[in-house]
């Protein structure tokens, strides 16, 4: 090795901060490179994943005023209120003629949905989180004649359409 490199590695080696090599700080920035570089891919999946979510359910997304009209149609679909119990203590209305259930029973016994019927599903999330997975999880199943009010309750009610004060018994948790 000429003399001049052998100086220079010598050098190297012997700078340092806070008890670390120039070599090793070089190699901490390499790993943090690294991490830096699977963080990105990791929240680039998630974001991906997310979006492709959000699009399927848009396509299932109905308006309030379609639901006025399908309440209105002889053959009316099934209303499901998936909010959490303790949503319910915030807001104790639900839509005339909904079923209030809780969205954990759904996602562990979709059975208690039936094919044949047409569900509209809504809640108080915001971006609909409760109904989104009830129905992913439905859609994965085969239920495919479920819909999602867009906004929920609060759509239904800003469009002045009628809300009736919830009086049956629940429990209260946070599933």
């Amino acid at each position: 090795m000429p003399l001049g490199i052998r100086s220079i590695q010598k050098v190297s080696d012997e700078v340092s901060f806070r008890g670390l090599t120039l070599r090793e700080m070089n190699m901490l920035n390499a790993l943090g490179l690294v991490f830096t570089g699977f963080a990105i891919l990791f929240g680039t999946v998630l974001w991906r994943r997310r979006a492709r979510r959000l699009a399927e359910m848009r396509q299932h997304l109905i308006s309030p005023n379609t639901l006025r009209e399908m309440l209105t149609s002889p053959i009316k679909p099934t209303l499901l209120d998936l909010r959490l119990p303790l949503d319910f203590l915030a807001h104790t209305e639900i839509i005339p003629g909904a079923k209030w259930i809780a969205p954990s029973a759904i996602l562990a016994d979709p059975n208690m949905l039936s094919k044949e019927i047409d569900y509209v599903l809504y809640c108080t999330c915001p971006g609909e989180e409760s109904t989104g997975a009830v129905l992913a999880a439905a859609h994965k199943m085969g239920f495919l004649k479920v819909r999602v009010l867009a906004g929920g309750i609060e759509a239904w009610e800003k469009e002045g359409f009628p809300v009736e004060p919830y009086n049956r018994p629940f429990h209260l948790d946070a599933n």
